[in-house]
């Protein structure tokens, strides 16, 4: 039996990002690791590719606290399998230079690096727990099928875990379903409350926003541009769009539908920078195709924000009629409708109140909590 308060050290392999553990905002491993750091001893092994270095493995130790990071490069492009391997193992040696052996292994997420845990196993001899949040369970999706090399490895380090868990209900069912095994429990993605409260706002003019990549098989960018135009007919609003990806791929549409004065993309922005346009705005809204539990709507959420989103993945766990509105994929006459609900019914919303009831779920002493209980099996 594994009790939480008992353990002490937590290894967490990672394998996410190419150069760095912590790209610009950060990242779901980076931010459970600081979270997981509150209340245990974390050491994250960092593995990555980097065909620069001089030679053939790099190691750098970062140690702030609880939190020990150890980024393993490797060089060599041949072989991966064998040279992400050495870099693991060198990685964790490091952490055993520094720290007494960890007490469980918390695989965030499998793909790619969970490829070692059948070896790593054997050495290691303590309880593996994973934690996915990867798209590609829902098979139903034109991008991935059940050949998918990061399925086949998910399916069979599955086998090697007490549990694995993730970041809704919806997701768990949908890798339960293409064969994921000892699949329980949920943890939100932790969001930083210092940045992401509420702040008074009243603007002269409502403001809708949106943060996408902007692919619009996924984000669906084009009926959300289509549904923005014709609720401004008849509703004074802007939409301000937080982008990662190219606006030029829709400037023909936003000038064919003759919102251009009403359409602003920022580009990308630091996580500071997206909490101010949250409390600079009246609400968010999501037109997704398909998502599992996107931080920005818990983030959204945190800022007191209202939503309008299509009902996809994990998304009606969080949002009810108190919150926000949903509507189905692909539904451009709905999400018109919802947005003019929205904004007719906007002080029925309880902005506080909906701030409030997000930093007690998505905080990371919220989020501490829910590892606690998941631990305890």
């Amino acid at each position: 039996q594994i009790i939480a308060s008992n353990l002490k050290h937590i290894l967490l392999p990672a394998s996410w990002y190419p150069n760095s553990l912590i790209p610009l905002n950060g990242n779901f491993v980076q931010r459970h690791a600081q979270t997981l750091a509150i209340g245990y001893q974390v050491s994250v092994i960092h593995v990555y590719r980097n065909s620069e270095i001089d030679s053939y493995f790099k190691l750098d130790i970062v140690e702030n606290g609880n939190l020990l990071e150890i980024r393993c490069a490797y060089k060599s492009g041949f072989l991966k399998f064998i040279f992400s391997a050495i870099a693991f193992y060198k990685g964790y040696k490091c952490v055993l230079a520094r720290r007494k052996k960890p007490d469980i292994v918390f695989w965030n997420v499998f793909f790619p690096l969970a490829a070692h845990i059948f070896w790593f196993n054997k050495i290691l001899k303590v309880p593996n727990f994973a934690f996915e949040h990867w798209t590609g369970y829902h098979l139903d999706l034109p991008h991935f099928n059940v050949n998918h090399k990061h399925l086949k490895i998910a399916k069979a380090a599955s086998t090697y875990c007490l549990k694995v868990m993730s970041v809704s209900k919806n997701l768990n069912r949908q890798m339960e379903r293409v064969g994921l095994r000892n699949v329980g429990g949920v943890v939100y993605n932790v969001v930083d409350t210092s940045l992401f409260t509420f702040k008074p706002y009243e603007g002269k003019i409502f403001k809708w926003l949106h943060i996408s990549s902007l692919k619009d098989d996924h984000k669906n960018v084009t009926m959300l541009l289509k549904a923005f135009a014709e609720l401004s007919r008849t509703m004074p609003c802007t939409l301000t769009i937080i982008n990662s990806g190219n606006e030029a791929t829709f400037l023909s549409l936003i000038d064919t539908l003759g919102i251009n004065a009403l359409i602003e993309f920022t580009g990308v922005l630091n996580a500071a920078m997206v909490a101010e346009q949250m409390q600079r705005a009246d609400a968010f809204v999501l037109s997704s195709n398909y998502e599992n539990m996107p931080c920005v709507i818990e983030e959204a959420l945190c800022c007191g924000l209202p939503i309008v989103s299509t009902n996809v993945g994990g998304i009606n766990e969080i949002i009810d009629n108190n919150n926000g509105i949903l509507v189905p994929a692909r539904d451009q006459v709905a999400l018109t409708s919802a947005m003019a609900t929205l904004i007719r019914n906007y002080k029925n919303y309880n902005r506080h109140g909906i701030a409030m009831k997000a930093h007690q779920s998505f905080s990371q002493d919220a989020i501490l909590k829910q590892f606690n209980n998941q631990f305890d099996c």
